[in-house]
């Protein structure tokens, strides 16, 4: 961890997702050109956005960086594709604000501190998601394309579901705990076999988160 202490959250949304060629475009041209400004009329300033391809300057260490903004983020927006929970750096993320959220008693009262969108249709996760307890999931599958579908009728349902997205992210972000600058950290090394998964905490399946 590097040796300055925030004593508030920097960043509003911690972006995780499992690393490609394709969820990289996607992310950079797709998905957050349209959410942040959406984001931005919620909060009434500018949103505060933690995505490692874009907030990690040249010559720092990447790892450090994303340990510091997971302890400095107020909610995680997960997007969720068949390989995330294979990655100890994805399951990291999880857990380390599905732990928050535990200690701050959240849970317990069908509370979180993570939004789950569906990115990709994986056998690795669908079945865990299902449940009745816990906040919906949004099912992003079909909006996994590019370029060419802006302006298509498939766009602009896009362009409706961010809408509401935005509103929930806010949400999310006014019940937020105070920040704890010795707050939990799941860090990689310390996810074991068994923490490659959701957790026993569950989500249903479409809708909005509550």
């Amino acid at each position: 961890m590097s040796g300055d202490m925030a004593m508030d959250y920097q960043y509003d949304v911690f972006v995780s997702y499992r690393r490609n060629s394709f969820s990289l475009k996607w992310i950079e041209e797709e998905f957050l050109p349209e959410l942040v400004p959406r984001l931005e009329l919620e909060l009434g300033r500018e949103p505060k956005v933690f995505w490692d391809e874009a907030s990690v300057d040249d010559g720092q260490v990447i790892q450090t960086r994303i340990l510091d903004a997971l302890r400095d983020s107020r909610c995680l927006l997960s997007l969720l594709s068949g390989p995330y929970f294979t990655s100890i750096w994805c399951s990291a993320e999880w857990h380390t604000f599905r732990e928050r959220a535990e200690r701050a008693g959240l849970l317990a009262n069908g509370r979180t501190l993570t939004i789950p969108i569906q990115w990709h249709d994986g056998d690795n996760y669908l079945d865990l998601l299902q449940g009745g307890r816990g906040p919906h999931t949004l099912n992003f599958s079909r909006f996994r394309l590019n370029g060419a579908w802006r302006g298509t009728p498939v766009h602009v349902e896009f362009q409706n579901e961010l809408n509401g997205l935005a509103d929930s992210i806010r949400r999310l972000i006014e019940g937020t705990p105070p920040y704890d600058p010795a707050g939990v950290i799941v860090r990689p090394e310390q996810v074991t076999r068994t923490q490659l998964s959701p957790g026993e905490w569950t989500y249903k399946l479409g809708g909005l988160p509550r």
